[in-house]
Parts: C-alpha cells; sequence; structure tokens
C-alpha cells in the first residue's frame, strides 16, 4: 500500500521508495535500498537472475535453476534422519515459498510498470506448470519406491500425464485463478507388488490425490494453487486417473457439447509431455471435427441461454464474469 501511495502522489521522475515493515523473505525479494532513490520505470526486476525473459516472460528454463529452492532442503539433512513425513512437509514448505517468491515479483513487476498484462499471465501460467511438475517428479519417485512402477507392455515406465483446462491450458493464468486439470496415463496394467498386485489405474489415483494435496491443501505457509478437477471425464462423479483408451471412448460417445469447447484450451503441463501430445492427437477428431452442422450453433445457443437463465435467477446480471458483456460473452464470440 505505501508503494502504491507513493507512486501515486510522486510526480517526478524519480521516487524514493518507502522503508518497508516486511520480513526478511519479502525483502530479499523486493531489494531495496532507502538511501538511493531510483528511477520510475527502471526499478531492476527482482529475482531477475531466474531465467532469460522472452517476450512472453521467463523461460522454463529459468524456473527450473531457481527450482533449486524445491531441492535444497532435502539436501540439508541427511536421509537417515528424516522420514517420508518429514520429508513431504519439507516440500510442501519449499512448494509454497518458491510460489510467494515468484509471486511477490510478478506483481512487483505489474507495479513498477516494465512488464504487461500479457508477460504476467504468462509467467503465472508458467509457475503454474513448473510447480506441478516439480510436485510430481518427487510424488511419483516415492510411489514407485513404495508400491513399483508401472511398466507398458515393451517395459517401459508408465508416467502419469497431467492435462491443464481453462486458464492455465491457454496460458492466461492470473493471481486468484484455481488450475483446472485432468489426469490421465497411457498403458494399463498391473504392478506386481510383495502383497498384492496394484493396478495401473489405483496406482495413478492415489498418485493424483496426493498431488492435489501437495498442491491445495492449505498450511502455515498458504497453498501453491487450488485445484478444481470438475473438468474430467463425467465430472466429479467421474474417476480421478483415466486410461487414455476410456478417455477417447467417452468423448467418442459421450462428449457434450461444452466438453468439445472446453478441450480447445486443454495441454499437457507435467508428467510424460510425449504421451499427453499423443493424447490430444487422438481426441483432435473430437475437438475439431471435419463437418460442422447446425446442431453446433444451436447447442451454443442452448449453453448461452442456459448461463442467461442462471444469472438471471441468481441476480448477478452484474457479475463481470457471467453478467451481459462479462468475460463468458466474450468466450462464446471468440
Amino acid at each position: 500500500k505505501d508503494i502504491i501511495h507513493q507512486n501515486h502522489r510522486s510526480h517526478d521522475d524519480t521516487v524514493s521508495p518507502p522503508r518497508m515493515n516486511c520480513d526478511r523473505f519479502l525483502q530479499d525479494a523486493v531489494p531495496f535500498r532507502p538511501t538511493q532513490p531510483i528511477q520510475r520505470r527502471r526499478v531492476p526486476d527482482p529475482l531477475q537472475q531466474i531465467g532469460t525473459p522472452t517476450a512472453a516472460g521467463f523461460s522454463r528454463q529459468g524456473f527450473g535453476q531457481q527450482g533449486g529452492l524445491v531441492v535444497a532442503p532435502f539436501q540439508q539433512t541427511p536421509p537417515m534422519q528424516r522420514n517420508r513425513r518429514d520429508q513431504s512437509r519439507i516440500r510442501q514448505e519449499a512448494l509454497r515459498r518458491l510460489r510467494h517468491r515468484h509471486m511477490v515479483r510478478i506483481v512487483w513487476r505489474d507495479l513498477a510498470r516494465i512488464g504487461d498484462y500479457h508477460s504476467a499471465v504468462a509467467d503465472l501460467s508458467l509457475l503454474a506448470d513448473t510447480l506441478i511438475d516439480e510436485a510430481l517428479s518427487v510424488l511419483y519417485g516415492w510411489a514407485c519406491e513404495r508400491s513399483g512402477a508401472p511398466l507398458d507392455p515393451d517395459g517401459n515406465p508408465v508416467r502419469l500425464v497431467v492435462l491443464a483446462m481453462g486458464k492455465l491450458g491457454a496460458h492466461e493464468l492470473n493471481l486468484s485463478s484455481d488450475i483446472d486439470l485432468i489426469f490421465a496415463y497411457e498403458h494399463e496394467g498391473e504392478i506386481e507388488g510383495e502383497r498384492r498386485a496394484l493396478t495401473h489405474h489405483q496406482f495413478f489415483v492415489r498418485l493424483g490425490q496426493q498431488l492435489i494435496k501437495a498442491l491445495d491443501q492449505t498450511t502455515a505457509d498458504g497453498f501453491v494453487f487450488r485445484v478444481d478437477m470438475r473438468l474430467r471425464p463425467w465430472g466429479k462423479s467421474g474417476v480421478l486417473a483415466i486410461g487414455f483408451d476410456a478417455m477417447e471412448g467417452y468423448y467418442e460417445t459421450q462428449g457434450r457439447e461444452w466438453e468439445r469447447y472446453a478441450l480447445i484450451k486443454m495441454r499437457p503441463v507435467a508428467g510424460d509431455l510425449k504421451a499427453g501430445a499423443r493424447l490430444l492427437k487422438r481426441l483432435n477428431p473430437f475437438v475439431y471435427r471435419r463437418y460442422i452442422d447446425y446442431g453446433a450453433f444451436h447447442s451454443l445457443r442452448e449453453m448461452k441461454s442456459l448461463i442467461e437463465r442462471e444469472v438471471n435467477r441468481k441476480g448477478m446480471q452484474a457479475d463481470v464474469k457471467l453478467g451481459a458483456g462479462g468475460i463468458r460473452e466474450v468466450e462464446f464470440i471468440v
């Protein structure tokens, strides 16, 4: 607030940074020199050493370099002196602190007017991609240690594919967005365990539950991202993780028109990205039909009418997302 107030009061090209009563973490993320005035629009980007800026923001490789903050806590304690619960707690703390650190950088860059809307949402989306993949990588390793690795018919490891929908899928994540995800895997099978066989489906459902907990659970350090899984096949009543064959069969036989439009934004963001690309290719005939008929326009009208009735019923005519002229109407036009 002090920063914003100071920027609004000053009409010079320079402003003297206010003294900030904040913790050491924030001081590290937003370095001020109180005795040195700074040029407006020339404020150094906090954490600029993280990667090389591109037209869309920072590269994923840059976030990977900063990912050392996530791994570092594990290197500080010898493996024999910590159990899996401690590892999970340390991992959750590290993910949340890394998320906060980058949020400070992105917000500060926006307030200092050295970044635009496109770079902000691109960086937020890249941050989400990186944190999801980092969490999944560790959880998958732990699951394989505990239950064994799922294998395809050729003996290659089968990994979970995390698919992003909505704003994250379109690289349009904003500061308050939750993330819409779908979990999928390419091959069915069984993992031979010491007590009983574990199916790939069971393995990836448990892994998905752990990933949601790692990202969504609110701790003393907050949360990473709120996770919404309702866009998966069959919605809330559907399985948490689904095989490629079952997913393709669902959309071919039961896919609804709104799901066709939702899949336009779908993209793989974590796990086995190559397998995710193969899945998108398999789903393309459902999303992009060879021929279009007037039924598509009729379904759009029905969806629009349904939203309008719900808005009127709840008295949400002024809602920026669902009201007249709001975000949803822009999406219908696009």
